[in-house]
């Protein structure tokens, strides 16, 4: 199988490319200094040219201060960059795995966060 995965040289995308190529999968890393995704024509464009049968984003601006600090680049990665992929996606026919952040909780849970509760 051919796997992008974005934010390939972050904690967590050095991890799954690992697990991929143990699996003997085709590994294609991108990261922000080569794949912007926050512009959606450079998206489609290099998607188009590797045509993965999945992609996993990693990317994500997660430090908090920063994102305080500088929320539209914040939204642009963190929102406009998931929808890009995401339309991409839907256009081109690929898997399109997202890995979001727990950011956006309190923190006061005891027990693990689900997708259905209220951020």
């Amino acid at each position: 199988m051919k796997i992008a995965v974005i934010g390939a040289n972050g904690q967590l995308g050095i991890d799954v490319c690992q697990a991929f190529k143990n699996n003997n999968d085709e590994v294609i890393k991108l990261n922000h200094d080569i794949f912007d995704i926050t512009d959606s024509k450079a998206v489609t464009e290099k998607l188009h040219t590797i045509h993965p049968d999945l992609v996993i984003n990693t990317a994500a601006m997660h430090n908090v201060e920063a994102c305080e600090e500088n929320p539209a680049q914040a939204f642009a990665v963190n929102g406009i960059g998931a929808r890009n992929l995401a339309i991409a996606s839907k256009t081109m026919g690929f898997t399109l795995f997202h890995i979001s952040t727990d950011y956006v909780f309190d923190g006061n849970k005891n027990s693990p966060y689900l997708e259905s509760d209220s951020p």
